[in-house]
C-alpha cells in the first residue's frame, strides 16, 4: 500500500501507516484539537525518521465544496459534522463545542491531493457523516 486517505485523522494511527510501508499519507481533519495532536504526532514521526510524505487538510469532508458548516468537538477527540444526539451527549460528555468549518468533498480533496494518481486506502471514520461524503463523491 503506497497511498492513504485518511479521513476523520484524530490522532492520526501514524506508526500504523508507516510499518505499512505508506509513501503517501493525507489527513482531513478540522477538529482543532486533534489538529494539534496530530501535528504532534507528525512531529514525532519526522523525528524518528519516517519517511512518508504527510499531509493535513483542515477541512471537514462532505458532499460539496466551500461551504461553511457547523462542526461540533467535545475537545476530547468526539467530533462530527452531525449534531450529537442526547445519548452521545449523557456517554462522552455535556458539552459540544460548536464552531464552523470549511467543507471540502471526497472528489475535490482527491484531486488536490493525490491528482490523476491512484489512492490504496480511504479511510473514513467521521461519527455518522460518511454517507454524505460518499455520495457527493464523484464516480
Amino acid at each position: 500500500m503506497k497511498s492513504v486517505l485518511h479521513i476523520g485523522a484524530a490522532d492520526g494511527e501514524i506508526e500504523f501507516y508507516d510499518k505499512l510501508g505508506v509513501d503517501k499519507l493525507v489527513y482531513a481533519e478540522p477538529d482543532r484539537n486533534c489538529l494539534h495532536a496530530l501535528s504532534i504526532n507528525i512531529r514525532q514521526s519526522i523525528d524518528k525518521g519516517s519517511q512518508m510524505q504527510i499531509s493535513v487538510i483542515p477541512k471537514a469532508c462532505s458532499a460539496r465544496s466551500g461551504e461553511r458548516l457547523t462542526f461540533y468537538a467535545n475537545g476530547s477527540g468526539q467530533s462530527s459534522l452531525e449534531k450529537p444526539e442526547s445519548r452521545t451527549i449523557s456517554m462522552v460528555v455535556d458539552h459540544f463545542e460548536q464552531y464552523l468549518v470549511e467543507s471540502i468533498s471526497l472528489a475535490d480533496l482527491k484531486q488536490s491531493t493525490f491528482g490523476d494518481s491512484k489512492v490504496d486506502y480511504l479511510c473514513i471514520d467521521t461519527q455518522g457523516h460518511e454517507t454524505p461524503i460518499i455520495c457527493g463523491a464523484d464516480p
